[in-house]
């Protein structure tokens, strides 16, 4: 089980940090292969998955890295379906799931949702959320994945809060949130969800918290 936390910079770098939490502070790791930015980063296996966002020439990318901390190595390790950046990524029983954000050529809004295997390196794709969304977030709950928050078509923030199901491969909707979010920060504690910060409809970042009611 990893113990640490790990960080990349948003600004197109390579740069790569871990947070020991027994005290050895901040540290840092070999960089990615490729700079990016508005990526996904997630763990499978003890190992770190770093998916698509935008390179430092603003381009779109479709690669997938993967780290390994016990050789401290990244690697290319597979390639998206298609090049996307500020999408939800989460994962849930070993599977990634990319969900929403900016594809394709035209950098649309998209709805769709993307499942990657790490085992197989397949990817297969979900059932796609009611409407477009970018700068959202996900996390896994009890087998379940939530897509909080983002930005809409409009293009206006909003307090959806979605729920999928990979036994139905169904969308269903849940609790809103009590403020419009786009880009927040998410995390889950204690089977309860907490959503931090973003910016409102006004165009204002905001530094509120909320918590989702015990399940």
């Amino acid at each position: 089980m990893l113990t640490r936390i790990f960080t990349t910079q948003r600004l197109a770098h390579r740069v790569v940090q871990v947070y020991d939490a027994a005290g050895e502070g901040w540290r840092d790791l070999t960089p990615l292969c490729v700079p990016r930015h508005d990526h996904g980063l997630v763990t499978v296996s003890d190992r770190i998955y770093a998916l698509g966002g935008l390179d430092s020439a603003e381009q779109q990318l479709s690669s997938v890295e993967r780290y390994d901390p016990s050789t401290d190595e990244w690697s290319v390790f597979a390639e998206m379906p298609t090049g996307k950046h500020s999408f939800g990524c989460a994962v849930v029983k070993g599977l990634i799931y990319l969900v929403g954000g900016f594809s394709g050529p035209d950098r649309a809004k998209t709805s769709s949702v993307e499942v990657f295997n790490p085992v197989t390196k397949m990817w297969t794709e979900a059932a796609s959320l009611a409407t477009p969304r970018v700068w959202l977030r996900c996390v896994e709950l009890q087998g379940k994945l939530y897509a909080i928050g983002g930005e809409d078509h409009l293009p206006e923030p909003v307090d959806t809060v979605s729920i999928y199901d990979p036994a139905t491969n169904g969308w269903a909707a849940g609790p809103g949130m009590s403020e419009k979010r786009s880009s927040p920060a998410c995390c889950v504690l204690a089977d309860r969800i907490y959503v931090t910060g973003g910016d409102d409809d006004s165009d204002t970042r905001l530094a509120s918290v909320e918590v989702s009611a015990p399940p």
